[in-house]
């Protein structure tokens, strides 16, 4: 593992807070919990699981000193937790092979609770936030906003089949027909953290789509959007089309990790180093 970028991250990070060095004494993991109809299965129990402390996600944030606040955004089952944040519209996606995903009133909802979240973040006085997800239906909504954004033709030949469904008249409407409300409100994060000076880090590739989509709405999400790792080739691609240098070159599979390790390796830097 090769921690490259680190430096360049820091002084990223110091640049938004409009200060002479990075301050990441406080950080959050915003995990965004939402089913897609294209899925049988509901992520309600690990969602619950999150909320309390009790699952891997939670544990390897924790273990990077950051505070996480998890998000129904569209859970599908019953997920009763005095933890769990309920921002939810309804019992997840539609089946976007036969329906779109959601309303755009569902889809704006989402992504004000994003945006939301960054605010009360801000007056919490948290530094920094990582955008993280739990969802059900794997990376078929994900790959479809890519997709119907850039062409991109890496993806699964389900996610072109599905977006070949549809006509799209605006950024916004891709999001709330092949989208799913996990991208949605992490979308809000990205564009919250325009609005609040707050530098927001990428996790795993449906992170990257999230802060993609966000970047379409409003290219100034490039500017607060730092990276910790690339999970594959398409965050490798959103990346450079950002112009967003990631921390490392670790590839991960899991979707909290890539924030838990790009934060625990900058607060060692600061440390250390004295930065």
């Amino acid at each position: 593992m090769k921690f490259i970028n680190i430096y360049k991250t820091l002084d990223k990070i110091a640049y938004i807070q409009k200060k002479d060095k990075a301050d990441i004494s406080k950080s959050a993991v915003v995990i965004m919990c939402a089913d897609n109809g294209i899925a049988d299965s509901s992520i309600a129990e690990i969602a619950v699981k999150t909320a309390g402390g009790e699952s891997e996600y939670s544990r390897m944030a924790k273990a990077a000193d950051a505070d996480v606040f998890t998000l129904n955004a569209g859970i599908r089952d019953k997920a009763m937790s005095e933890w769990l944040i309920d921002r939810k519209t309804a019992d997840g996606t539609e089946n976007i092979m036969y329906k779109p995903a959601m309303s755009d009133e569902s889809m704006a909802f989402a992504v004000r609770s994003g945006i939301e979240m960054v605010k009360s973040l801000k007056i919490g006085d948290y530094k920094i936030i990582g955008a993280s997800s739990i969802n059900s239906g794997g990376n078929i909504p994900m790959e479809a906003v890519l997709y119907a954004l850039t062409g991109y033709n890496a993806v699964s030949d389900c996610a072109k089949e599905i977006v070949s469904k549809y006509s799209f008249k605006s950024v916004n409407r891709i999001l709330s027909t092949v989208g799913s409300f996990e991208i949605a409100a992490m979308s809000g994060l990205f564009l919250g953290g325009v609005l609040c000076d707050m530098p927001v880090m990428i996790d795993d590739d449906i992170s990257a789509v999230a802060a993609f989509m966000a970047y379409a709405i409003e290219p100034k999400v490039k500017n607060i959007a730092v990276a910790g790792c690339c999970q594959s080739e398409i965050s490798r691609q959103i990346f450079e089309t950002m112009n967003i240098e990631p921390i490392t070159d670790i590839q991960t599979e899991r979707t909290v990790e890539g924030v838990s390790v790009a934060l625990a390796v900058m607060k060692i830097a600061l440390a250390a180093f004295k930065f």
